[in-house]
């Protein structure tokens, strides 16, 4: 055999079968592509999934409200004294206490909730605001809700906002001392930028 017509195993041999050999990776070109369809997905999806975001923080604040006011009349209930609630314009939060004394309770929100209301805001001093953040001492605060051992209370309107959500309405009925959420009214909510009040030193 010479050394033209040497052998050649089959198992070495390459056999073409009319296919192209595969492709492992991606262009550039399709890079961008998928970038550019990825963004355009996250534009459009985004205003929906913050929106998501801040109703369910809306929710859960409206949540905490009705049960922080549930606990303090239970309370005035339980001990036969007078409670007292107090909610904020300028922080996320709420206090409450026994009439005459300063606060015992308080409830903080998530920073991105603002409560409202159509009421008289006023300073509070440090003999009513016990133990809480240092800038809860500089907030505007409402008027007592008070809270009776019979089960009654006070009224009170508060709006709970949550980014651009719609807002939600929260009233407590004096008459059975119970809060509870009620259809949004404009109407009802429309609050006014009043001035401060002097400052409140002790419960009023």
């Amino acid at each position: 055999m010479s050394g033209h017509d040497q052998f050649v195993p089959v198992s070495r041999r390459r056999k073409f079968d009319g296919k192209m050999p595969s492709r492992t990776g991606i262009s550039l070109f399709e890079l961008i592509i998928v970038v550019a369809v990825i963004g355009v997905l996250v534009s459009v999806s985004a205003p929906a999934v913050m929106s998501l975001f801040g109703r369910q923080t809306k929710e859960q604040a409206v949540s905490s409200v009705l049960q922080f006011f549930g606990e303090v009349r239970r309370e005035a209930i339980v001990s036969g004294q007078s409670w007292w609630v107090r909610y904020s314009r300028d922080v996320p939060g709420m206090v409450a206490g026994v009439d005459g004394e300063g606060s015992r309770k308080q409830l903080t929100l998530d920073e991105k909730v603002v409560l409202e209301s159509n009421v008289e805001w006023m300073s509070l001093g440090s003999d009513v605001l016990v133990d809480v953040d240092i800038t809860w001492v500089d907030a505007a605060w409402s008027p007592e809700v008070p809270f009776y051992p019979d089960g009654t209370s006070g009224d009170a309107l508060i709006v709970v906002r949550a980014e651009q959500n719609r807002p939600a309405m929260i009233e407590v009925r004096g008459l059975i001392g119970h809060a509870d959420v009620i259809a949004y009214d404009e109407s009802k909510a429309l609050v006014t930028a009043s001035p401060l009040m002097p400052t409140a030193g002790g419960s009023q």
